[in-house]
């Protein structure tokens, strides 16, 4: 993980979010597999950025410390759901201090 990124990824992360809170439920899903934001972070580096995070020291700890970064937004029953979910990715990245 790179500082870089991080930011990469908050950008992306707050722009669905936008997305999603004008959209209705039914369209909540094709934003989050257009975006490929539904499942983890790892997923969503390496579908947008091409960057491969999935043995990422950094990003294994966060997983550790707070259950795996919360449950998948695809996962989620409701729109408000699906914000939380992605809002706690938002939340973990924008502790990331690059080291």
């Amino acid at each position: 993980m790179t500082q870089e990124l991080a930011e990469k990824l908050v950008a992306w992360y707050e722009e669905s979010i936008a997305m999603i809170k004008e959209k209705e439920l039914e369209n909540v899903v094709g934003i989050l597999r257009k975006r490929r934001i539904g499942c983890g972070v790892c997923l969503c580096a390496f579908a947008n950025f091409d960057i491969y995070l999935k043995e990422d020291s950094w990003v294994k700890s966060q997983a550790k410390q707070r259950g795996y970064w919360g449950k998948q937004p695809m996962h989620a029953k409701t729109k408000e759901e699906v914000i939380q979910c992605l809002q706690l990715r938002v939340d973990v990245l924008k502790t990331f201090d690059g080291e």
